[in-house]
């Protein structure tokens, strides 16, 4: 299994929200592998959502974006937020999985699992995880990237 620089941002796919020159709201996917005892899957991870100014649109612009990209190549993507906001994401067409940070350990160098609580966001794909994780309510997956 490879560890990934965790600082590394390059292979991100990074989307802007733009007014000219001024940046209204921001976020990326990033790839990450997740992992079923032996079994490998590779997602996006919905991360760093951010809209300079709250309550103007920008962020759910950002995030219908960002779902139409998804839906466009099929890839199962996943993001972690708190339960306060899972209702600014569901109205912005992505599914909810409430309390499904459990079902996710994140895995550090030296082999220590943490895990985190709240709700998790997704988009499935076509590699029916996330219809594994609607059936199970004991699986866990690994990751070795921080909570992206």
């Amino acid at each position: 299994m490879e560890r990934k620089n965790k600082k590394s941002f390059y292979y991100d796919i990074v989307f802007l929200l733009k007014n000219g020159k001024d940046l209204l709201a921001f976020g990326r996917l990033r790839s990450i592998s997740l992992y079923k005892e032996k079994e490998r899957y590779d997602i996006w991870g919905i991360a760093t959502i951010v809209s300079v100014e709250r309550r103007k649109g920008y962020g759910k612009e950002l995030m219908k974006a960002i779902k139409n990209f998804i839906e466009k190549n099929k890839k199962t993507s996943i993001g972690f937020c708190g339960e306060k906001n899972s209702g600014f994401y569901e109205k912005c067409g992505f599914n909810i999985l409430k309390n499904g940070q459990k079902h996710f350990v994140y895995v550090d160098e030296s082999d220590k699992s943490h895990y985190e609580q709240g709700d998790v966001i997704y988009k499935k794909g076509s590699d029916n995880l996330i219809d594994l994780l609607l059936k199970d309510n004991n699986l866990v997956l690994r990751h070795y990237i921080p909570p992206w």
